[in-house]
């Protein structure tokens, strides 16, 4: 478990980089499906992507892209660090 962020309750401005390891980081992404506000994910290309994440499956996530009509899929071996970048509207 990360000291850094609490796995089942992040908050806004928390992220999480893929080094905590691929168990914690896989439930990072479960709770980033739970969490009611945008998240950034920045890919080890050094794109970043902000929008809604919406699903989460063992080999990619899907995301609402924050201000488009446009869905993403991005694999997860591509996400370098997760951002809780907007504020969580259920909180």
């Amino acid at each position: 478990m990360s000291d850094a962020i609490d796995l089942l309750c992040p908050k806004e401005g928390a992220q999480v980089s893929r080094t905590i390891g691929e168990y914690d980081f896989d439930r990072i992404l479960h709770a980033a499906m739970d969490y009611r506000g945008d998240i950034t994910l920045v890919l080890r290309s050094g794109e970043s992507v902000l929008g809604y994440l919406f699903a989460v499956d063992p080999v990619c996530v899907d995301l609402f892209v924050k201000d488009s009509p446009e869905k993403r899929r991005v694999r997860i071996a591509e996400i370098d660090t997760l951002i809780f970048s907007g504020r969580d509207t259920a909180a």
